[in-house]
C-alpha cells in the first residue's frame, strides 16, 4: 500500500512497468482500508532526495512521518 505522494511516483512506475499494481491511496483513506482488510498492511512513504545532506531535518522529517504512519497502524 502505498501513500498517494508524488515522493512515490518514481517506485510506483517501476513497480508498474513490472507487472505490479499496487494499492495507492491518500493518507486519510489507509486507517479506513486497514480495518475493513483481514490482510497484512505495509504501508509505503518514500522520503525526499538529499534528506541525508542535513541530519537535523532528516531526522525530523522522518520521526514526523514515523508518527503520521504509526496512527493508522495502531486498531486500538
Amino acid at each position: 500500500m502505498f501513500i498517494e505522494d508524488e515522493e512515490n511516483s518514481g517506485l510506483l512506475h517501476k513497480l508498474e512497468a513490472a507487472g505490479i499494481e499496487p494499492v495507492v491511496l491518500p493518507f486519510y483513506n489507509i486507517k479506513k482500508d486497514l480495518k475493513c482488510s483481514n490482510n497484512l498492511g505495509v504501508i509505503i512513504q518514500l522520503q525526499g532526495m538529499g534528506l541525508h545532506v542535513d541530519r537535523t531535518r532528516l531526522k525530523s522529517k522522518t520521526y514526523t512521518n514515523v508518527n503520521l504512519m504509526s496512527r493508522p497502524a495502531n486498531p486500538y
